[in-house]
């Protein structure tokens, strides 16, 4: 330690925090704890072309926020519901991005069905602090290490499609940590309440214009025609984010411009609806 006072030309004392300074070099002693980077399981990668619904977000974070306390606080459980292509996996996931500092781990599930979930619970079974407490890769053994872990986390399961029970049978045995469903049945809020969920009703025009400028890369030198022409794709497409998505991948390939498109939807529909994201 004595050799940070050497050839520092100015000394603080702060709250018990050295910080000598030596030519163009800080030291500070003792150094800064290095935050442990947060663990997000086996999540897939959110869309970079994400645009809007902060609001839903912005729900998600102020239901979810930092608890103060010692000790795990008890679950709390949310439910984002809605229609097909509206945007619920990019909403939990870009919430998950935004907030994994405040947990110790979170972990993704594919709730399409069982067989899914078992697979997801499987993978997680295999991240390194799951193999240290030798976790085997049946459902309970994960189940019961998630529910025993000292640090706080959040547990997805996205795509819940089914009935509630599906998701029920699946949830750690305690009474701790925090639940996030995505699904299409609004049965699901038989697990979280009416006030603990959200309905996706679409995009706002604003945000689906914009997410279709983005998608066909007609951000820049947007013209008056072209807006006019993105505005009545988006109505015609009800401002369902996926459907949105597919119109503007369509039209970067280059096989119509944007302003054939809804001819093109017209004749077409099933086909563009279809038609794979590059």
């Amino acid at each position: 330690m004595a050799s940070i006072f050497q050839y520092a030309s100015q000394l603080s004392v702060v709250k018990s925090i050295i910080t000598a300074v030596a030519g163009d070099q800080v030291n500070i002693y003792p150094p800064p704890l290095q935050r442990e980077l947060p663990k997000m399981v086996l999540r897939p990668c959110s869309s970079a072309l994400f645009t809007g619904q902060r609001v839903y977000i912005d729900m998600l974070k102020h239901y979810f926020s930092i608890r103060n306390g010692n000790g795990l606080a008890p679950r709390r459980s949310f439910l984002i519901h809605g229609l097909g292509g509206m945007g619920k996996t990019q909403i939990a996931l870009k919430f998950a991005e935004d907030i994994s500092s405040q947990y110790g781990h979170v972990f993704w599930v594919d709730a399409t069905n069982e067989d899914t979930i078992s697979a997801s619970l499987k993978g997680i079974s295999s991240i390194p602090d799951a193999k240290r407490a030798d976790v085997d890769g049946s459902p309970e053994a994960v189940l019961f290490w998630i529910a025993s872990l000292s640090k706080e986390w959040l547990l997805i399961f996205d795509n819940a499609d089914g009935e509630p029970n599906m998701v029920e049978k699946y949830l750690p045995s305690n009474n701790t940590g925090d639940i996030l469903i995505t699904s299409r049945n609004p049965n699901m809020r038989s697990l979280t309440s009416n006030k603990n969920s959200i309905e996706l009703d679409g995009m706002n025009m604003e945000d689906a214009m914009a997410l279709l400028l983005k998608r066909s890369n007609l951000e820049e030198g947007i013209t008056e025609p072209i807006q006019e022409t993105a505005k009545e794709i988006v109505r015609t497409l009800y401002c369902l984010p996926l459907a949105v998505d597919q119109a503007g991948a369509f039209i970067i390939t280059g096989l119509c411009s944007i302003y054939e498109y809804l001819e093109l939807y017209s004749e077409k529909r099933k086909e563009l609806l279809d038609h794979p994201l590059s």
